[in-house]
């Protein structure tokens, strides 16, 4: 047994997670495509973090929003763990990845961050075991600098729908196996067959039995009986039974779960049971989740959302006040957000001026904060086009963790700061998806922070607050709004690490180009979601792009924000158009696109939406899908 296990789970927040989730919004049944049990087994030859040569080690794991930390093994560089991890994963969670972080726990100050390793989720790292008992995996541990760190030793395994399905039967099966001869004789049968409620005449079982045995042997195996279960479920057992919850919740894929009250729990919970028949550990076995304490005991197993997808935690946003009813109070927010690639939540880095911006917005009127970023973001602009400015150039590198080998020159090639900031890369850096056979794509117009919503009232209701905002407004004309009236609707935020230039989703043409001048206000979560009208009070360029039988009309508008002086177009009005082409790029700042599309025309990819509903934006990069062209 590990060293952690028979103690009583201790959660507490960890520098660098800041772990902190409540059991609602899990999973729903109906997507789920697998399960996996990660048990993590021991460390090996980890650095000394304390002044006597010691260490006090406990892993955090998380895959996408769900978060588990084990328990603390206290001056040990050599800890042992063995604890459990069970998690569902979600057909948009396939390709995500699993990450284990170790910490140093500290009771005097923050926990230190000792290593990391991660696997990705896929059949060529996840070994499909579900019969067998898996093999040790030894992942190299990494600092942040990329030290070596020791070893993380783990299993996994890995099972689909019908491997759980099958581990469930054959639990009951050798449950009712009274003399464990691995067959089931007609009164076996019927005590299975009675303990589900399903009392029946001497002539009936007589008839079973006989179509569960299939050679004809006398007895009934357990592959025989798995098919006559599994066939004869649905016609034989109350739908009031745990075994017909399961294999309910399992096959629920192609029922409707959607209500307004959220995902239902009971599916969920019997699913929940399931696992803990299947594999009968010890409860102090679980790595933990940090749950409230009226949840129900088989929830400790739950891998639920964290704070950034909660409640309190709207829009990927945690509030440091507890004031928070005041708009002026939450300048100590974090900003969170899913890397599509990675399935990472991760915390966004914020600037100082964007700080500063938010706090000239919610400290005055924000008219009398307009004339404040308008002088703030010209100066900026200017002084960045200063070819003095190149001297910022590497510390804002370093404080973005910029990848320069994806960049098109050198860094002492770029003679502003603003050329390197709106700088091309590489030919090849983000090649275009590859669409499904036969069916047409939009492509992401950037890399960004993307959330995409099917009507306007989607729009208003999770994401946008400001008081005068309505596509009419944020077009600035009636008439080119009543010309896509209720659109689907991407918001791609680009935040200053990203890269600032924007590109076209699908071919068409350019049919017109409409600058709008305005104020910069900042589009960091935090102002969009308030009272502020950013997107239609900010500066910005309305483009009309006419992609024929593509998807008809479609429209960009590009939006900038606070230090964000110009907006520039690559394209001009009567140009054609394709996939992927640069359609333009922002100087210095964060800035936004959003793109609206006839309502009908388009299917946007499951991952964003779901996101998207939280509400929590996700990483995109130019490129990849955003969504499927609807056949008319």
């Amino acid at each position: 047994m590990g060293c952690g296990a028979s103690k009583k789970n201790s959660v507490k927040e960890t520098s660098g997670s800041n772990h902190r989730t409540v059991a609602k919004n899990i999973s729903t049944a109906h997507d789920i495509c697998g399960l996996v049990m990660l048990e993590i087994v021991e460390g090996k030859n980890l650095p000394s973090m304390d002044p006597g040569g010691g260490a006090d080690p406990f892993v955090v794991v998380s895959f996408g929003r769900h978060i588990f930390r084990t328990t603390t093994c206290h001056r040990n560089k050599n800890p042992k763990w063995e604890q459990l991890v069970f998690f569902f994963v979600q057909h948009t969670e396939l390709g995500f990845d699993i990450s284990l972080e170790v910490y140093d726990e500290d009771t005097m100050s923050a926990n230190d961050h000792i290593s990391s390793a991660s696997i990705k989720l896929s059949a060529a790292t996840v070994r499909r075991t579900a019969d067998s008992e898996p093999e040790n995996m030894s992942l190299p541990l990494k600092s942040k600098t990329g030290e070596s760190c020791g070893e993380l030793v783990i299993k996994c395994r890995q099972f689909n729908k019908s491997d759980i399905e099958k581990l469930f039967w054959k639990y009951v099966f050798d449950m009712f196996d009274r003399n464990g001869d691995g067959t089931l004789q007609k009164e076996e049968l019927r005590t299975v067959l009675d303990t589900m409620c399903c009392t029946m005449e001497d002539s009936t079982l007589d008839k079973l039995f006989i179509t569960a045995d299939k050679d004809s042997n006398g007895v009934v195996d357990s592959n025989e009986f798995y098919t006559f279960i599994t066939q004869q479920t649905n016609n034989i057992v109350p739908e009031t039974l745990l075994a017909s919850e399961i294999m309910s919740a399992l096959r629920s894929t192609e029922q409707d779960m959607s209500n307004d009250d959220g995902p239902r729990l009971d599916n969920m919970e019997a699913i929940w049971k399931l696992a803990l028949l299947l594999f009968q550990v010890s409860p102090n076995r679980f790595a933990g989740s940090e749950l409230d304490s009226n949840s129900n005991p088989v929830q400790k197993l739950i891998l639920t959302e964290t704070y950034a997808m909660t409640a309190d935690g709207a829009a990927g946003i945690r509030d440091s006040s507890k004031k928070e009813d005041d708009e002026g109070k939450n300048m100590g927010t974090d900003v969170f957000f899913q890397d599509r690639r990675s399935g990472r939540i991760e915390k966004e880095a914020i600037p100082a001026y964007i700080r500063i911006g938010m706090r000239l917005m919610y400290g005055t009127h924000p008219e009398s904060a307009a004339g404040l970023l308008r002088k703030f973001t010209k100066s900026q602009g200017a002084k960045y086009d200063d070819p003095k400015s190149v001297k910022d150039i590497p510390d804002f590198v370093k404080f973005h963790d910029i990848n320069l080998d994806e960049c098109e020159k050198k860094l002492e090639e770029y003679s502003t700061f603003n050329q390197f900031f709106y700088r091309k890369l590489k030919a090849g850096t983000r090649p275009l998806a590859e669409p499904p056979a036969d069916t047409k794509i939009l492509h992401c117009p950037a890399d960004a922070r993307t959330l995409v919503f099917n009507n306007v009232s989607s729009l208003t209701e999770l994401w946008v607050k400001g008081r005068k905002f309505t596509i009419a407004n944020l077009l600035a004309s009636e008439e080119l709004a009543s010309s896509i009236q209720d659109p689907h609707v991407t918001i791609s935020r680009l935040a200053p690490q990203d890269y600032h230039r924007f590109h076209c989703v699908c071919p068409g043409t350019v049919k017109s180009m409409t600058v709008i001048e305005g104020e910069f206000y900042t589009v960091n979560p935090v102002a969009v979601r308030s009272t502020v009208d950013v997107f239609t009070e900010n500066s910005r360029v309305v483009v009309e792009v006419d992609t024929g039988d593509y998807c008809g009309i479609m429209i960009y508008v590009a939006i900038g924000a606070t230090m964000v002086g110009s907006i520039n177009f690559t394209k001009k009005v009567g140009d054609v158009v394709a996939a992927g082409d640069d359609f333009g790029y922002f100087a210095f700042g964060g800035s936004t696109v959003v793109t609206l599309f006839k309502k009908g025309t388009i299917t946007f990819a499951d991952d964003l939406l779901q996101n998207s509903e939280k509400p929590t934006e996700t990483l995109t990069r130019v490129g990849e899908i955003l969504a499927t062209i609807v056949k008319q």
